[in-house]
């Protein structure tokens, strides 16, 4: 991972200490390899040297060490945005979303014999249960949102339709919930978070996972970031206050989302509407 990119230096992906905690934390990682590993290299790297007002800082990645993860929970975004923030540059959050299917009868190829006699195994897989995860470092894997969370969404989804009628009302039919779009596409109340969607896969259940709902799902989560990532939000607000005087991060027009899947991410990038906002 290049670490000095753009798109790294546009994402909350950044820790600024001083120089004297920078050196104590490398001290320490240092002093409690050294019992496992003589003459091992320290795990924190150099970071980033910069000054203000006189004081000497470093700044570091997020993975640069395990010792962030406490800090870190201290973040509204898990992280901050870097002083070598671009000049003019969009505060961006990256988000991954990926699909995966489990199986009623999935078991490994080898297994214990009694006796030199096998167990008996079914001849299929059996059903199965497929799943459409979304994953970011702010509202984590299944974007888990509280109540109070779930409400802001709605309220901005309140009038709006689906960009992409069709699919979603293919999709709720195909599913077996046509109640959850209207009649010309508009969006109805989410009743939990749109990211991690559970699919009873099969063509004798709720059929197969595709760009029809990809697209709706999609549209959900575009949702969730453009109410919960505004300008004025109560996560943007806290994440300014975390700012670094030298950070040149304008969250003024909030914090736009982007991402990447499988073999979806053609069809993510024509919905993430905001991409190059």
């Amino acid at each position: 991972m290049d670490r000095k990119s753009e798109s790294e230096l546009r994402s909350p992906l950044w820790l600024q200490l001083s120089k004297a905690d920078a050196d104590l934390l490398r001290s320490a990682e240092s002093e409690a390899q050294l019992k496992t590993t003589p003459g091992a290299a320290p795990k924190l790297p150099s970071g980033y040297e910069f000054t203000h007002e006189g004081a000497e800082y470093e700044e570091f990645h997020v993975h640069d060490s395990g010792a962030f993860e406490e800090l870190r929970k201290e973040l509204p975004l898990h992280g901050n945005f870097s002083v070598r923030f671009p000049d003019g540059g969009v505060p961006i959050l990256q988000t991954s979303q990926d699909e995966t299917t489990f199986w009623e009868n999935l078991f490994p190829a080898g297994t214990w014999s009694i006796g030199g006699a096998q167990p008996m195994r079914p001849k299929d897989k059996g059903a199965s249960l497929n799943l459409s995860v979304f994953v970011d470092q702010v509202f984590g894997c299944g974007t888990s949102l509280t109540a109070a969370q779930l409400k802001t969404v709605n309220e901005f989804r309140r009038g709006k339709k689906y960009a992409k009628v069709a699919e979603a009302k293919h999709w709720f039919n195909q599913i077996g919930q046509p109640d959850l779009v209207g009649p010309d596409g508009e969006k109805k109340p989410l009743q939990e978070s749109p990211g991690v969607f559970f699919l009873n896969a099969g063509k004798n259940n709720q059929g197969w996972w595709d760009h029809n709902g990809v697209h709706t799902q999609v549209d959900d989560m575009m949702d969730v970031y453009d109410a919960l990532l505004a300008s004025g939000s109560d996560i943007v607000r806290a994440a300014t206050l975390k700012l670094h005087p030298l950070c040149k991060a304008d969250l003024t027009r909030g914090i736009k989302a982007i991402g990447h899947g499988a073999f979806i991410s053609i069809e993510l990038k024509i919905n993430y509407h905001f991409i190059n906002s």
